[in-house]
């Protein structure tokens, strides 16, 4: 089996023996009766033009495939696959995507998105409703953070209500759960208590009970 590096080399060298071969077109001894012909010469100069042409554009090709590591270019088809995959997900959920995506090297968003285009419709919806649960997972997490450094900087006891304004000012700005204090289905969180633990919304964890039962939410249900 041809290792990564020998099928990179095999075209290399085809493309070298081209140019000199075009070389050898070029300069071979000229009949005397063409040595001095600038039509004869200038056609030799052009056709070894387009040879260096011709090799300087797949050394490029090459040279981008190996950055990427050895990964093949997405084909039209795959690339449509891919936008409509994004556009059935919520922005939200796009934006994440997409955040995801711009961490990785060329090759590894290549093979990420050949794979994600590859999956069937029921594969796609259990994957959007595990990253949903996930990301709900977290916002638990932060607000049951923020709610323990509002009690500690404001000095609350055990069993004060905290409303999610209060909540915000230790959370980030600029986020989804900043901006509305709701989930990925815009259940709102809540009600939140001090020295408890914030709980998954009913209605979420119904709705994504299929890809996350009473063990994944632990301690949020």
């Amino acid at each position: 089996m041809p290792t990564p590096s020998s099928s990179i080399r095999r075209p290399l060298i085809v493309a070298t023996a081209l140019v000199l071969a075009a070389l050898f077109i070029v300069f071979i001894p000229a009949r005397a009766d063409d040595e001095n012909d600038p039509v004869v010469l200038k056609k030799r100069i052009s056709l070894l033009e387009d040879k260096i042409a011709a090799l300087e554009e797949q050394v490029a090709r090459l040279q981008a495939q190996q950055k990427s590591g050895g990964s093949a270019a997405l084909t039209g088809d795959e690339i449509e696959k891919f936008k409509l995959v994004m556009d059935a997900l919520s922005p939200a959920d796009r934006e994440q995507a997409e955040a995801e995506l711009n961490k990785m090297s060329d090759a590894q968003r290549i093979q990420a998105i050949r794979q994600l285009t590859s999956m069937t419709p029921g594969q796609l919806e259990r994957a959007k409703k595990r990253s949903q649960a996930t990301r709900t997972l977290e916002d638990l997490r932060l607000l049951d953070s923020a709610t323990d450094q509002y009690a500690i900087e404001m000095n609350k006891i055990t069993g004060m209500h905290p409303s999610f304004g209060d909540l915000k000012n230790y959370l980030k700005t600029g986020t989804t759960l900043y901006n509305t204090g709701a989930d990925v289905f815009g259940h709102v969180y809540g009600p939140f208590t001090v020295d408890s633990i914030p709980l998954v919304p009913a209605q979420t964890f119904n709705a994504l009970s299929d890809v996350a039962d009473d063990s994944f939410w632990t301690p949020y249900k």
